[in-house]
């Protein structure tokens, strides 16, 4: 009788054990990543790990750091790297942004060899305390040690509004060639991201795939590790479908074996949406079924089209700024800005294993994202 009930308890275990095991497909939880417009609270992004979020990607603006020339203050971006380690965050870092003596708007890259020089020493002393090696975990011994493995470099800029109001490769290339020499300083075994590039219908952008051509042509093929998209689009296969051009191009430059992350995707639920970007919002029923499909579609599809991560943009929805319109792009978040959950919430914790939690999600503060 003993013998049996041994017997039993074992075979419930093994039962147990093969329910909660990921299938032979399933994604590793760095795939599922999450984005916000601002920095999250400490509660936030516990309950972006434990729904299911393996990487948290952010915004590392330079003009946060440096608001006046030779002043640094790494102070907020401590306590961002502090929480996200202490959640259990891989974390994703993006080298954005243009203090006032850079540039003449925040968005634009930085003009003068000068500041391009300035900016060159900001990208490698971030590598430098927050990388394999930095400083910051040896003065936090507190902080659980995560350090920042990989890095990407500028915003969209195949997109007008972050390139001076017209995108040059010949420009981006010179600033990843400076990216990459101050990245491998830091860390010789660290990946240099490519920025996040988007499909672009503007008439003075350039769209993904004629742009990351024109980057081969520079020869920049060396100067990266990974390819990033920006993928928005009507549906899941639509996304799909942005991947399998970059990875077409990617294959007739002879760069197959690189991974291509998809840093940014979403469909708002309120707000402006006119022309092309009507397709980008939907019903909260509709995020929650594209969330689904995108994740499910890649999940299938990821180790094919070599996909090394797909970060949903974004987090929680914000209020419009200053002058700003009440358009689609605020409103892509898994939680409203109130930060009680979407259905896209219970969604994403569905397909990366996750748990949804009850309370509302905590308001968050902190170093915020581009509009």
């Amino acid at each position: 009788m003993r013998g049996r009930c041994v017997l039993i308890a074992l075979l419930a275990l093994v039962t147990i054990a093969l329910a909660a095991a990921p299938s032979a497909g399933a994604a590793p939880r760095g795939f599922y990543g999450l984005q916000d417009w601002s920095t999250p609270s400490d509660g936030e992004l516990i309950r972006m790990r434990q729904g299911g979020a393996g990487t948290y990607r952010f915004a590392l603006l330079w003009p946060v750091v440096e608001f006046k020339r030779g002043v640094r203050n790494w102070a907020p971006y401590d306590k961002v790297v502090a929480s996200a380690a202490h959640a259990g965050l891989r974390m994703l870092p993006v080298f954005m942004g243009s203090p006032r003596f850079a540039a003449s708007k925040f968005q634009y890259p930085p003009s003068s060899r000068r500041n391009k020089r300035a900016f060159a020493r900001f990208m490698r002393d971030a590598v430098k305390r927050y990388g394999r090696r930095g400083r910051f975990w040896r003065q936090r011994r507190g902080v659980p040690k995560r350090p920042i493995t990989a890095w990407q470099v500028w915003n969209e800029p195949n997109y007008p509004a972050y390139w001076r109001g017209r995108p040059s490769v010949r420009g981006y290339v010179s600033m990843l060639r400076s990216a990459r020499s101050a990245i491998k300083k830091g860390d010789r075994r660290a990946k240099v991201v490519l920025a996040g590039l988007p499909q672009t219908r503007n008439r003075n952008g350039s769209p993904m795939t004629r742009y990351l051509k024109a980057l081969y042509r520079r020869r920049a093929r060396r100067l990266f590790d990974v390819v990033a998209v920006h993928s928005y689009s009507r549906n899941a296969r639509g996304v799909i479908r942005t991947v399998k051009r970059a990875r077409s191009v990617m294959r007739r430059a002879g760069d197959r074996r690189k991974q291509v992350w998809v840093t940014e995707v979403g469909w708002g639920t309120a707000g402006r949406a006119n022309g092309f970007s009507a397709a980008y919002k939907t019903t909260q029923a509709g995020q929650a079924a594209h969330l689904t499909s995108l994740y499910r579609g890649f999940a299938k599809a990821r180790r094919r089209l070599r996909v090394g991560m797909v970060v949903w943009f974004s987090w929680r929805d914000r209020a419009p700024g200053p002058g700003e319109d009440n358009w689609w792009a605020i409103n892509t978040g898994l939680f409203d800005r109130a930060g009680n959950a979407k259905p896209a919430w219970r969604a994403f914790t569905k397909v990366s294993g996750g748990r949804e939690g009850l309370a509302p999600a905590p308001t968050g503060a902190g170093p915020s994202a581009p509009p």
